[in-house]
């Protein structure tokens, strides 16, 4: 079998391809979050905690800045 040589403008060309392919495949999901029911009944629990069981309930991530103090206690009951 021989090797077969790879140009460099072919290599770009493939880049190129790949490069315009993948945004095209992203796709935008929207969520009415109106209709997401979640029962919470948490009394003095951190931040962070709620976040997780919220995520847990529902396929929503929580993201938050750094900033956000995530160790704080919150009660929270619904």
């Amino acid at each position: 079998m021989r090797k077969r040589k790879t140009s460099v403008s072919h290599l770009l060309k493939m880049a190129a391809m790949f490069l315009v392919s993948c945004p095209l495949s992203l796709q935008a999901v929207t969520v009415d979050l109106q209709d997401l029911r979640i029962t919470l009944n948490k009394r003095n629990v951190k931040v962070e905690s709620v976040m997780s069981d919220i995520e847990k309930q529902t396929d929503l991530l929580c993201i938050y800045n750094k900033n956000v103090i995530v160790n704080k206690l919150v009660s929270i009951i619904t």
